[in-house]
Formats: structure tokens, C-alpha cells, sequence
């Protein structure tokens, strides 16, 4: 291959991850041992109960390692969760992504969870408050047709603004489950910086002329 197509190639890769924003803060729990009950490098328990009444770390098979369980009917009164103790700290006036994996332990996709996150900066919330979340399970043998195999049809996303801007606290609790009592899980908890439209434009504008040239020369 050419220079010029490598240098092109280069160009495409940098503004493919530019236009996604950098990352600001980032959680999949593996660095976590798994334990119950849960200790937790970035997080603090926040809820109800103790021990297996408050939050687990553990891997059920079925969504790729390791994440945290926060709670089930079964073990743990609503508003059972956790909030974030690592230092996030967010630029004024800058619009960010808030993105988690929020599920429950089984296969089952009907079988579901309920709850609310909050984004907060000195006990301010950001989006107006709790926001409603809806888990399920996910159907990984991809024996039940109905249900999804994906992972990333699980996330839940909420675009905010920083406002003042300052330190970010991640709150995240389970209001109930289903009758079968499934536990409410979170994993891959992200904040990214969302970049403005104009940068986004420009970038947009380099990958399609690269784009263009390539192929051209192929």
C-alpha cells in the first residue's frame, strides 16, 4: 500500500474517532474482584439492606464478564443502588453522554427490572431529576426468537449539558422486578464528550473526501 493511501486511511480512522467524543469516564466493572458483597473501585453502595441485600459483583454467563447486581425484590428494598465516587469532572457549558448497559441476570427478555439514574453536580441534577429506566434479560443461546441477542440493545443513553460544570456523580437505583425476581444490573458506564455539530461537520467532510480519494485509487 501507497503512503498516501496509509496517510489517507489515517485520516479516516482520526476523524471516525474524534466525531465520537473522548471519553471522560468509563466503567465495565472487570477491574472489580468479584464479591458479595460488592467492593467497588468507583461506586458506593446507596440504598437498603446489606451484605447480599446491597450489591454483588459477579459474572451470570450471559452478558460478558463481569458487572455489578444492585438489587432484586427478592433480597432488596426499593431504592437499593449506587453512586459514583470517582472523580468525573465535566468542563462548563459542554454537552456530554451518559450511556450504561442496565439489565437483569437471566436469559428471559420478559423477564424485567425497573429503576432510575441521575446525573448530578453538587447535589443538582442535570436532567431534571431521576430519569425511568426498563431492564430485561437478553436471550444469548438465541433460543426464543422474540428476544434480542445483542448487547448493545440494552444501553441506556441520556445527552446533558454540564452546566456551571464540576465534579459528576453518577446515581443509579432499582425501584422493583417482575414476580420472578431477577436482579437489575449495570455494566460499561460511560460519560463521553459530545462534540460540538461544527467539529463534527468538519470531520465529517475530511472522512468523505479520504473516502473519496480511496476509492478513486483503488
Amino acid at each position: 500500500m501507497k503512503w498516501s493511501h496509509l496517510a489517507l486511511f489515517a485520516l479516516a480512522a482520526t476523524s471516525c474517532v474524534a466525531a465520537s467524543g473522548a471519553t471522560i469516564f468509563y466503567d465495565d466493572f472487570e477491574s472489580d474482584a468479584a464479591a458479595d458483597p460488592a467492593v467497588m473501585a468507583n461506586w458506593v453502595h446507596n440504598g437498603n439492606g446489606a451484605g447480599s441485600n446491597a450489591s454483588r459483583l459477579f459474572d451470570t454467563g450471559n452478558f460478558g464478564g463481569t458487572r455489578l447486581w444492585i438489587a432484586s425484590a427478592a433480597n432488596a428494598a426499593a431504592g437499593s443502588g449506587i453512586d459514583s465516587t470517582a472523580t468525573i469532572t465535566l468542563a462548563p457549558n459542554t454537552p456530554y453522554e451518559f450511556s450504561a448497559a442496565i439489565v437483569t441476570e437471566t436469559f428471559d427478555g420478559d423477564r424485567t427490572a425497573t429503576g432510575t439514574y441521575d446525573l448530578l453536580i453538587g447535589g443538582t441534577s442535570l436532567i431534571g431529576g431521576p430519569q425511568a429506566f426498563a431492564a430485561r434479560g437478553d436471550d444469548a443461546d438465541g433460543l426464543n426468537p422474540n428476544d434480542s441477542n445483542a448487547y448493545d440493545d440494552q444501553l441506556t443513553t441520556e445527552v446533558f449539558d454540564s452546566g456551571a460544570g464540576g465534579d459528576l456523580t453518577i446515581s443509579i437505583a432499582f425501584d422493583g422486578t417482575d414476580a420472578s425476581n431477577p436482579f437489575v444490573g449495570i455494566d460499561n458506564v460511560a460519560i463521553t464528550e459530545v462534540p460540538e455539530p461544527s467539529t463534527l461537520l468538519i470531520l465529517g467532510i475530511g472522512l468523505a473526501g479520504a473516502c473519496a480519494i480511496l476509492r478513486s485509487r483503488a
